[in-house]
């Protein structure tokens, strides 16, 4: 589906939820070399099996908060994961001469206590990628079974959250299952490129 901005963008937020494969799509875009950038996501947890390491920043919150006070990220946000639990995320300083691309998730898209560097957000467009919550279960079970087994309470808010109402506040929505999981994966570079195109 397609929802055009109604303002000129340069910076793209993929998001969706857990296992919907925004990481091995955004991997793919970055492997190939085109003249964007993508700013390191801090996360306030050790790094699970299965995580991208080129993606993430892991820190803890001290760390985090530090870096905030220092001006040293362009956002922050967090994220309930049950009960008590909030997991915190930021994302360091964008380029502002470049495109940035921003491997986000489905609470920063809510805008669930979004905070900005200096209170002034930039023009985002919101691309989602979905899947379907058995195929993501699936996946999750074989990206970090580690979570699955110590993080019950955990698994069951990621695999619950099926982003279903995020479709109309998004521009675009890409389905990553089926016959359209090898189209988004081989054409997802193309995908980034034309909508910095129709939209900056």
């Amino acid at each position: 589906s397609v929802q055009l901005p109604t303002y000129p963008s340069s910076v793209i937020a993929i998001v969706g939820s857990s296992c919907s494969g925004k990481s091995t799509l955004v991997a793919t875009a970055r492997s190939c070399a085109l003249d964007i950038h993508f700013p390191k996501r801090l996360i306030t947890r050790t790094a699970r099996l299965g995580d991208d390491i080129v993606e993430n920043e892991y820190c803890s919150l001290a760390t985090l908060q530090r870096l905030w006070t220092s001006m040293q990220l362009s956002v922050r946000w967090d994220r309930n994961l049950g009960g008590e639990h909030r997991e915190h995320y930021a994302f360091r300083p964008l380029e502002i001469s470049m495109p940035n691309v921003l491997s986000a998730n489905n609470s920063f898209a809510r805008n669930e206590s979004v905070n900005w560097c200096g209170a002034v957000s930039p023009a985002i467009t919101l691309v989602l990628i979905h899947a379907p919550s058995e195929l993501r279960a699936s996946r999750l079970h074989d990206r970090s079974p580690d979570l699955i087994q110590t993080k019950a309470a955990e698994t069951e808010v990621r695999l619950g959250d099926n982003a279903d109402d995020l479709r109309k506040s998004v521009h675009f929505v890409i389905n990553n299952y089926g016959k359209n999981e090898a189209l988004a994966l081989s054409s997802f570079k193309h995908i980034i490129s034309d909508i910095l195109r129709i939209t900056s």
